[in-house]
């Protein structure tokens, strides 16, 4: 059986998003909110509704910035 993948939508999203970082390097991130479709062609699936979604978040520019400033105390330039 083979699917047909071609179709057009175009969400529009009103939700709300919280960022917790108890750590330089890490956080937690979360968020919930509605999702309308407001324009649909060749597509029987339902795309409105509630969602949410949470992650774990590492800043990888933060420890790369810190690495390199330990690096440069432990072994200034010479």
């Amino acid at each position: 059986m083979k699917t047909d993948t071609r179709g057009l939508f175009f969400p529009v999203e009103a939700g709300v998003n919280v960022l917790v970082k108890p750590f330089r390097w890490v956080g937690v991130s979360g968020s919930v909110g509605y999702r309308k479709s407001v324009f649909e062609i060749d597509y029987k699936e339902d795309f409105d509704g509630l969602y949410f979604s949470y992650r774990l978040n590492v800043f990888v520019g933060a420890i790369w910035r810190d690495w390199r400033a330990y690096r440069l105390q432990r072994h200034p330039a010479r």
